[in-house]
């Protein structure tokens, strides 16, 4: 499979500088740079999974257990099948009568059920990384490499590097606002997560901070906290009356001043939007805040 024409596309240059550093530890191969160049086979590393993954030829089917994997390909332009269950619990028979050529996990996917998939299925499994924006950055160049799509593998990753380099803080010493992030019944995410990181790139800090334990955070625990600003995810049900008439969280700094905001689910979820992700908790923390 050759890329052609399809590689000579305007600001190819552009986007190859941009993400040089990144690319440089993804493939075990330097990436085409003319045409009529063979793409296959490739091997790239998948620091997320159990080691390096190969193919000696474009995947003709490829299966997908994960929403991570689904937003990706999509985005790469890549036509895949689902083949999980909403929980991320692998659907055998469907794999089985699909022969994939590529298996495509992620977070939601548990490491014990993708290893016995692997003496099911024989085909490579990737599984794609979530848990920081480097990780993604990865996994998109990764799965572009993978599917032949490197080219716009790269023009995602640089408009996700855009992203970050507006929403970049000023640097004018301003003090970091507290930010809780509810998921869904005071569920949230450590300072060590992709929610902590992207919160981090936007001039904010994740109150729970690095020690404390998400699954713990309860009304007591969230009013001593005491977080300047709110937000909640689309799906979590949360509204700002809702707080306001908690006796606990009333008198919670970001409830009384009012700085709460929804943010849509799928911003919050890792994948190839988190550029858009990045600009719309920009928006959302710094109204907040004014």
């Amino acid at each position: 499979m050759t890329v052609g024409s399809r590689n000579r596309v305007g600001g190819v240059a552009v986007v190859l500088a941009l993400v040089a550093l990144l690319a440089a530890g993804c493939g075990e191969r330097a990436e085409p740079t003319g045409a009529n160049v063979e793409l296959y086979p490739v091997t790239v590393q998948d620091t997320a999974g159990v080691g390096p993954v190969s193919l000696a030829a474009a995947p003709e089917r490829v299966a997908v257990l994960d929403q991570e994997g689904v937003r990706i390909l999509r985005a790469l332009g890549v036509r895949a099948t689902l083949a999980a269950d909403p929980n991320g619990n692998p659907k055998r028979a469907l794999l089985a009568g699909l022969h994939p050529g590529l298996v495509v996990a992620g977070p939601s996917n548990a490491p014990l059920q993708l290893r016995r998939l692997h003496d099911k299925v024989p085909a490579p499994i990737y599984i794609a990384g979530g848990d920081s924006i480097a990780a993604v950055k990865r996994s998109i160049l990764e799965l572009g490499l993978l599917t032949g799509t490197p080219v716009r593998a790269r023009q995602l990753v640089a408009a996700i590097a855009a992203a970050q380099a507006k929403v970049a803080p000023a640097g004018n010493g301003a003090a970091a606002p507290t930010v809780f992030v509810d998921l869904g019944f005071f569920a949230t995410t450590g300072e060590h997560s992709l929610i902590g990181e992207l919160l981090r790139a936007v001039g904010a800090r994740n109150v729970i901070g690095a020690n404390a334990d998400p699954s713990l955070v309860d009304p007591a625990g969230l009013a001593k906290l005491d977080p300047q600003i709110y937000l909640a995810s689309s799906d979590s049900g949360t509204t700002l009356a809702m707080l306001r008439k908690d006796p606990l969280l009333r008198d919670v700094a970001a409830v009384r001043s009012g700085r709460f905001a929804i943010v849509p689910a799928a911003l919050l979820e890792p994948g190839p939007q988190i550029g858009e992700s990045l600009v719309q908790l920009s928006k959302a923390i710094h109204a907040s805040s004014s």
